[in-house]
């Protein structure tokens, strides 16, 4: 693998029967697994197994007089997102099931490759040219995007066997990121901000991401001399992502369903959605988010706590709410108290991601970026109360500017266990979901691992800066002494 100006022509050429193969191989999987999944048999209802006709089915009722929020796909699930996707998505409508599911299948694998040629074309910017070494430079990108492809292998293929989204976003904040990295004019920094619209208005948890790039900008403007140039990066990203929110969220929807039509379905999708963010147990907007499969620090917390009280102190049987129950059933971890400590965990998590932000920025530099942007998209895991499994695809970018950092910092051992750490995490959750998923270790263990890299990343920073300052203070000491003896001579 070269690190020197990588060339998505050059790569698909050099490893054409690589590429063929793995195209061959998508081809046949979503032909036999992928696409039947579509299949609506009336006598067997459980049997169409995919998310993607839930925004085929809202989009058409924007355009047919129906409530988008209140129709549901053949298995009775019902869409959670703004218009704008289903409205993109709605004249997919028109083909039957199957072939809906193939089209999206189609742009899925295409979006696929597209995060794995971003994240070369970023890492080649930020991480290579960072090392002196060019051969151990070239062998350290290997291996951490081994690493990252890793881990985000099985959430990426969950999500295109079902339908989801989840790559639609992640290559729409790599894209957006990769822009706004290597521009070096007001018009890219416009375009990379408009694209971070884009994903923010497909769902709300990519702007965690997108602001903490923002603050991160401000910050190391704010420390740079030359502010009037340094500015003018933040500002072009702010105007982009104002005027991408203000056309996603109002102009265009309201252009194709009305502009009264488009309020009340914002409205409508607030009310349902956004305002249960604090605590999702009290209204079970997102299709049972109890599951063990929602592997947020809010779900997997409240799993663990159940799991505890069950095993170690006689509390009821933790596995009751995986199975038909009694609405009016109560586990130890629905104690309001108990709801309330995992709320502060959330919030102190997002504390600890804009300190480690505000100091980051005091040093300008590419890698610097991507780190602070990587760990924001794991953020989003921590922080927001639903991150299903395929949602961990956002260790993909993260991976490799955590591990890469600690390289770079003396740390190559960390490096490694900060590498591994995620796909055993990951892998173990998808192999043993019923006894990982009850306990949140997927979730419990992402928590760890984000506030182990913010903690040590900072840490190892500062004792670098001071060894840097020891060096440099003997130096300074002689040349007060020298100007001393002189002025006494």
């Amino acid at each position: 693998m070269t690190t020197s100006r990588f060339r998505i022509a050059d790569e698909v050429f050099r490893y054409r029967w690589i590429y063929l193969a793995l195209l061959i191989a998508f081809a046949i999987w979503g032909w036999v697994d992928v696409v039947p999944r579509g299949m609506v048999d009336r006598e067997r209802i459980n049997e169409h197994r995919t998310d993607f006709t839930v925004y085929t089915e809202a989009g058409a009722a924007f355009f047919d007089g129906r409530d988008p929020y209140q129709v549901s796909n053949p298995r009775g699930w019902h869409y959670l997102y703004p218009p704008m996707f289903a409205i993109l998505v709605a004249p997919l409508h028109a083909l039957p099931p199957m072939g809906q599911v193939a089209v999206w299948f189609v742009l899925s694998v295409a979006m696929l490759f597209g995060c794995y040629f971003e994240l070369r074309r970023i890492l080649d910017f930020a991480l290579a040219r960072s090392l002196s070494d060019p051969n151990g430079s070239a062998r350290l990108v290997f291996w951490i995007c081994s690493a990252a492809v890793a881990t985000a292998l099985l959430p990426a293929f969950n999500c295109l066997q079902r339908g989801q989204v989840e790559v639609f976003k992640l290559y729409l904040l790599m894209l957006g990121f990769r822009i706004a990295l290597t521009g070096t004019r007001v018009s890219q920094w416009v375009v990379a901000g408009i694209v971070f619209a884009l994903a923010g208005i497909l769902k709300l948890t990519p702007l965690l991401p997108v602001m903490c790039l923002l603050l991160y900008e401000v910050c190391a403007a704010w420390s740079t001399r030359d502010r009037k140039q340094v500015w003018h990066r933040p500002v072009s990203l702010t105007a982009g992502l104002g005027a991408g929110l203000l056309l996603f969220a109002l102009l265009l929807p309201a252009a194709l369903t009305g502009w009264n039509g488009n309020l009340g379905h914002l409205q409508t999708w607030f009310s349902k959605v956004v305002t249960k963010v604090v605590d999702v147990r009290t209204s079970d907007f997102g299709e049972d988010v109890r599951t063990v499969r929602n592997q947020s620090l809010d779900n997997a917390a409240y799993r663990f706590g159940n799991f505890l009280s069950w095993q170690f102190a006689g509390g009821p049987d933790d596995t009751l709410i995986d199975h038909p129950h009694d609405a009016s059933l109560r586990l130890p971890m629905d104690d309001p108290s108990a709801g309330t400590l995992i709320v502060i965990g959330r919030i102190l998590a997002l504390a600890i991601l804009f300190l480690f932000v505000v100091r980051a920025g005091s040093k300008d530099d590419a890698l610097g970026r991507g780190t602070v942007f990587s760990l924001a998209c794991v953020a989003t895991l921590v922080v927001c109360p639903v991150a299903r499994a395929c949602y961990y695809v956002l260790f993909l970018p993260a991976i490799p500017y955590v591990c890469g950092r600690l390289v770079l910092l003396g740390q190559p051992r960390r490096a490694a266990f900060f590498a591994l750490l995620p796909i055993a995490l990951v892998w173990s959750h998808y192999v043993m979901v019923s006894a990982t998923g009850r306990t949140g270790l997927l979730g419990l263990g992402a928590t760890i691992w984000f506030l182990g890299s913010c903690v040590l990343l900072e840490l190892r920073a500062d004792t670098q800066t001071n060894s840097q300052a020891d060096v440099a203070a003997p130096s300074e000491n002689r040349n007060e002494e020298r100007e001393t003896l002189v002025a006494a001579a």
